[in-house]
């Protein structure tokens, strides 16, 4: 599995600094970003906002960060000039990165409170189609914000930040994901817990046979078949953007085939919830969402 290093948007979009230690302004800027975040959902306990409501959440470069935050950017020796104009284009992009990725959030968290209760997934296309929309065009605006970054950098500075990017600062997830691209939806992947709690949640073998056949027969190959998919068009778009030869235009096509691939994935695992929720009793089901804290 190739390793790209994504710094958190907080030490990225959203750096109010240019020094190389943190200030009170950098404290009062992480607070205001956590409570405009609000409470995380159920099924999202690891939440990174607002990064993770961008369409590519962790294979794009969030370079204002990696240029100005990571403890080897120092290396790169950026002139005043540098520093001011990338202080500009993150002054610029954060105040919408904020109010885009909270609208995205609320539509993903009443889309799952409609799931749990039951929707199924034709009756939630119109809200993931929007979702899709809404980040798809929150990743054109990251790449918009990459474009003019790494424009500001000699070939030199873009060589050297190439080089460290993949080495972890101290802020960096410490959590490895078994595929490195996000879903469309934060949604529980209940499989796993279910056959760790078998006794807790007393499956019978009838259940069992139709968890082996209706469910792991049929959804991880089908979801992480389209996430393989989809994480060779992000490590496309990735390169393509590091090497500073593609725009958002001429990366379009791209962009619009993750989104496509990711809602087929949402909708594949809305049918497997709502499988598993015939599958399992209805006190079953609800023993299983009080252990969302393993989901």
């Amino acid at each position: 599995m190739k390793k790209v290093i994504v710094m958190s948007v907080v030490l990225g979009l959203v750096t109010a600094l240019v020094a190389k230690t943190p200030t009170h302004t950098d404290d009062n800027l992480k607070q205001k970003i956590a409570k405009m975040a609000g409470e995380k959902g159920m099924f999202a306990k690891h939440e990174v906002f607002p990064k993770d409501y961008f369409l590519i959440s962790k294979n794009l470069p969030f370079v204002i960060g990696l240029v100005l935050k990571h403890p080897q950017s120092k290396t790169l020796e950026l002139s005043d000039d540098q520093r001011k104009t990338l202080i500009a284009i993150k002054e610029k992009t954060v105040p919408v990165v904020l109010k885009e990725a909270k609208a995205i959030k609320q539509l993903e968290l009443a889309l799952t409170d409609q799931m749990i209760k039951g929707a199924k997934a034709t009756d939630l296309n119109v809200e993931i189609e929007k979702i899709a929309t809404l980040k798809l065009a929150l990743t054109k605006k990251h790449l918009v914000c990459i474009e003019k970054s790494l424009a500001i950098l000699t070939p030199k500075q873009l060589e050297k930040m190439i080089q460290y990017a993949g080495k972890k600062g101290k802020n960096s997830h410490k959590k490895e994901l078994a595929h490195p691209v996000e879903e469309l939806v934060s949604l529980p992947h209940p499989l796993k817990v279910i056959m760790q709690n078998r006794e807790a949640l007393h499956l019978d073998e009838k259940q069992d046979k139709r968890l082996q056949d209706e469910m792991m027969a049929v959804f991880p190959e089908k979801i992480h078949g389209n996430m393989d998919k989809a994480e060779v068009i992000e490590t496309k778009i990735k390169k393509a953007v590091l090497s500073g030869s593609k725009t958002k235009e001429d990366l379009k096509a791209d962009i619009k085939a993750l989104a496509d691939i990711k809602v087929v994935i949402t909708n594949d695992h809305i049918d497997a919830l709502n499988t598993l929720k015939t599958i399992l009793s209805k006190e079953q089901f609800n023993m299983l969402l009080n252990m969302k804290d393993k989901l």
